[in-house]
C-alpha cells in the first residue's frame, strides 16, 4: 500500500513549481478534453520526461527495458544483427503514447536514430531519409570517436557521398513528376500531338526511372554505412492494424499495402543489409490473434507477408492489457495532484479518501482501458470537491441523526437513482387497501420492463439504522404476508453486516409467527459503507438553487454508486 500523504506530498512539490498552464494542459488530455489525447514532448515543462506523467504497469515496464537494452547492445558490438517486438494492446490502450515515451526515452542515447511512422502515408523513402538526415547531423556531436579526425571525414565523406546520390535521385524523380504534370496539362485531342505527348512520356520514363524501391535502396547504403560505425536505427511503426484488411475475417494485406508491397518487403528485409535495426511494431490483439491462426495461409500469399511472419516468429512479444491493473493507486496519486494544481485552490485530499477509494477501484476498475480509468477517477475527484464538507458532517454526526438521513435519502432516491438511468417511484403505499389487518405502509417501488416492454413494479421498503434490529423488519414481513408471490425489495443503509440482517428478519419473522417460507421472495440490497451515503446531509443546503442541487445530485449519485455498488448489486 502506498503511503498515500508522502507520496502526494513528493509529488505534489515536484509538480507544483513547473508551468501551470502546462500541468493543465497534460491534466486536460487525462480528462479527454484535451485535443490531441497524446502527452507529447511539446507539451511538458522542459525538465521532464514523458515517463513522469504516465504509469506504466509491468508489462510495459518489460516492453520499454527490452526495447532500450536491446538498442544499447546493438550499439555496442560489431556483429550485425537486428530485434523486433511486436507491442500488443486493445483499442484506446494507449498504444501511440507507448511509441512516444519509447522515441523519448531511446533518444537519449548518442548512437540511436528514430524513425517513427504515424500512419501511411510515411511509408516511403523520402520520409525515411529526411528523419535519417535530420538526425545524423545531430549525433554527430556527440559520438566521442568522432572526435578522432580521421575517423570523422573518413565516416563524413562516405555518408556525403550516398546522400548526394540519394539527392541527385530525389532530383530526377521530382523533375519526373513535374514532367508528368506538364504533359497532363498539354493534353490534345489532336491526334498527332496526342501522339508526341505519349511518346514524350514514355522517354521521359525510359530515361529517368526512378520509383521508391531504387530510392529506399540508396537509403540502405546509407544505413549500412551508419551501422558500420554502430549507429542503430529505431523504427516504430505505429498503426499496424491498418496494414491489414479491417473488414475481413482472413488475414490479408489492406489494398493501400499492396499498391507499395515491393517497397514494403524491401523495407521489412532491411535487417538482412547488414544494418543494426530494431523494429517496434504497435497493434492491437486481433493482430496477435490473426498472426497466430493463419500464419501459415498468410505467408504464402506474397514475399511480403512471408517476410512479416518471419519477423513475428522471431520476435519478442508484449501483450499489454491497456489497463492499469495493479498499478491503479499510482494513476490515482498522479491524477490526484494534477488535479489539484489544476485548480485555485487544493482538494484537502487525505489519507481516508485514498484508503476508501483504492478497493473499489481495484474490483471495479483495473481491468478497463486506461482512458476510460482516467474519466472515472477523475469524475470522482470532481464529487469529493464537491461533497468534501458534507462527508466530513456526516461521517461525524450520521449515527446520531439516522432518523433524518433516512428521510433524505428516501425523499431524494428517486432524483440519485435516476442518474444511473434506474427508474425508483418514492410514494406511501398501504401494505393493507382495506385497513382491517395492518395500517402500515412501504416506501415506494422501482420500475422494470420485461421482454415486452411491460412495465413491472417491484414494491420496496427502505431503512436507515446504525444498527438493525428485528423490529425493522415489521412492514416487510407484513407485505410478503399479503402478497407472497410478489417479488420485494429490501433497502437497507447500515453497517450492520449482511449475515447479522438476516438473523435478525428471521428472528423476528419466527417470533410473530410468519412463515418463512414467505421469505423466497425477499431481496435484500445492502448498503453497508456510511461513506457512500453520509454526506446526504449537504443537499439541504444545496436545494436553495437548481443548479447548486443538480450539480450536488449529479456528485453524489455517483459516489453513492462508486462506494455503495448499488448499481451492480440492483442488477443482480
Amino acid at each position: 500500500m502506498i503511503n498515500f500523504s508522502k507520496e502526494y506530498k513528493n509529488l505534489y512539490n515536484n509538480y507544483v513549481y513547473y508551468d501551470k498552464e502546462k500541468i493543465k494542459k497534460i491534466f486536460l488530455i487525462f480528462e479527454g478534453k484535451g485535443g490531441s489525447q497524446i502527452i507529447t514532448k511539446e507539451i511538458i515543462p522542459k525538465t521532464t520526461n514523458i515517463q513522469d506523467f504516465l504509469v506504466l504497469n509491468s508489462e510495459m515496464e518489460r516492453a520499454l527495458k527490452f526495447i532500450t537494452t536491446q538498442v544499447k547492445k546493438l550499439s555496442q558490438y560489431q556483429q550485425q544483427t537486428a530485434s523486433f517486438l511486436f507491442y500488443f494492446s486493445q483499442y484506446g490502450g494507449s498504444k501511440t503514447q507507448f511509441l512516444n515515451l519509447v522515441e523519448e526515452e531511446n533518444q537519449k542515447l548518442p548512437r540511436t536514430i528514430i524513425v517513427s511512422f504515424d500512419d501511411l502515408t510515411q511509408l516511403k523513402p523520402t520520409y525515411i531519409f529526411k528523419q535519417i538526415l535530420a538526425q545524423l547531423i545531430h549525433k554527430f556531436g556527440s559520438i566521442s570517436e568522432f572526435d578522432d579526425s580521421t575517423k570523422y571525414k573518413r565516416f563524413f565523406d562516405e555518408v556525403y557521398s550516398v546522400i548526394e546520390d540519394i539527392n541527385v535521385t530525389l532530383r530526377q524523380s521530382n523533375n519526373l513528376r513535374k514532367a508528368e504534370n506538364l504533359i497532363e496539362v498539354l493534353d490534345t485531342d489532336n491526334p498527332k500531338r496526342k501522339e508526341a505527348l505519349k511518346e514524350l512520356n514514355d522517354l521521359l520514363h525510359s530515361t529517368i526511372l526512378v520509383d521508391n524501391l531504387e530510392v529506399l535502396q540508396k537509403v540502405s547504403k546509407l544505413m549500412q554505412i551508419c551501422s558500420r560505425y554502430n549507429l542503430v536505427f529505431l523504427f516504430l511503426f505505429d498503426e499496424v492494424d491498418l496494414w491489414l484488411d479491417e473488414e475481413s475475417p482472413d488475414l490479408r494485406f489492406s489494398s493501400a499495402i499492396m499498391r507499395i508491397s515491393k517497397f514494403m518487403k524491401y523495407l521489412l528485409e532491411l535487417p538482412d543489409h547488414e544494418i543494426k535495426l530494431f523494429f517496434l511494431f504497435a497493434c492491437t490483439d486481433r493482430v496477435n490473434r490473426l498472426f497466430q491462426e493463419q500464419q501459415t495461409e498468410f505467408s504464402i500469399k506474397s514475399p511480403t507477408a512471408s517476410r512479416l511472419i518471419r519477423i513475428y516468429q522471431t520476435a519478442e512479444k508484449v501483450s499489454e492489457s491497456g489497463t492499469y491493473g495493479d498499478s491503479i493507486d499510482k494513476a490515482f496519486l498522479k491524477l490526484a495532484v494534477l488535479f489539484d494544481i489544476s485548480l485555485e485552490e487544493k482538494s484537502k485530499i487525505d489519507d481516508s479518501f485514498f484508503n476508501k477509494v483504492i478497493e473499489p477501484l481495484k474490483r471495479k476498475f483495473n481491468d478497463i482501458p486506461r482512458r476510460n480509468c482516467n474519466s472515472i477517477i477523475i469524475r470522482l475527484l470532481n464529487c469529493y470537491k464537491t461533497l468534501y464538507p458534507s462527508v466530513q458532517v456526516g461521517l461525524s454526526n450520521w449515527t446520531n441523526y439516522a432518523e433524518k438521513y433516512g428521510n433524505l435519502i428516501q425523499e431524494h432516491l428517486a432524483s440519485i437513482l435516476k442518474r444511473g438511468n434506474i427508474k425508483f417511484v418514492r410514494n406511501d403505499i398501504l401494505i393493507d387497501l382495506s385497513k382491517n389487518i395492518v395500517q402500515n405502509k412501504i416506501d415506494g417501488y422501482f420500475i422494470n420492463y420485461d421482454y415486452k416492454g411491460l412495465e413491472k413494479r417491484i414494491h420496496t421498503e427502505i431503512k436507515l439504522t446504525k444498527n438493525f434490529t428485528d423490529d425493522k423488519a415489521r412492514q416487510v414481513l407484513q407485505w410478503l404476508q399479503l402478497h407472497p408471490e410478489e417479488p420485494f425489495i429490501f433497502l437497507i443503509f447500515t453497517p450492520t453486516p449482511i449475515e447479522e440482517i438476516k438473523k435478525q428478519i428471521n428472528i423476528y419473522a419466527e417470533k410473530t409467527d410468519y412463515d418463512l417460507m414467505i421469505l423466497k421472495n425477499l431481496h435484500i440490497l445492502h448498503v453497508d459503507d456510511p461513506y457512500s451515503f453520509c454526506a446526504i446531509n449537504g443537499i439541504s443546503k444545496a436545494m436553495g438553487d437548481a443548479k447548486s442541487l443538480a450539480k450536488f445530485l449529479d456528485a453524489f449519485s455517483f459516489w453513492f454508486d462508486f462506494f455503495g455498488d448499488f448499481t451492480e448489486s440492483y442488477q443482480e
